[in-house]
């Protein structure tokens, strides 16, 4: 007889991580990294492009998850992902480069 155990989980944000996940292929896909890259704790200029606008929209465009939710999917603490919001809005103020490639990746998200 095989038996079948339910796993539960206490972070119900991994059931939902479809449309995040949608945002994350196509921000690495738009620098020619991986997924895996955006995740990981990279410090070169491109992934933390990447990591910041990454984490920009999917508080901009989901925002049922929490900064919480969103350090989950990131496996950093929420302080971190506030933060990495406030350094993306200061640098696409300042940097006429930046907000271009955010545009660009914008117009490619059709959610």
């Amino acid at each position: 007889m095989i038996e079948i155990t339910r796993v539960k989980y206490e972070h119900p944000v991994f059931f939902k991580v479809k449309k995040p996940d949608y945002i994350l292929n196509i921000v690495s896909e738009y620098y020619g990294i991986r997924v895996k890259d955006v995740l990981s704790k990279g410090r070169t200029k491109h992934i933390l492009r990447a990591r910041r606008i990454a984490r920009y929209l999917i508080r901009e465009k989901f925002p049922q998850y929490s900064f919480e939710g969103i350090g989950e999917i990131f496996k950093v603490h929420h302080s971190s992902i506030m933060k990495s919001i406030d350094t993306f809005k200061l640098e696409i103020e300042k940097d006429a480069d930046f907000k271009s490639e955010f545009e660009e990746i914008k117009q490619k998200l059709i959610l």
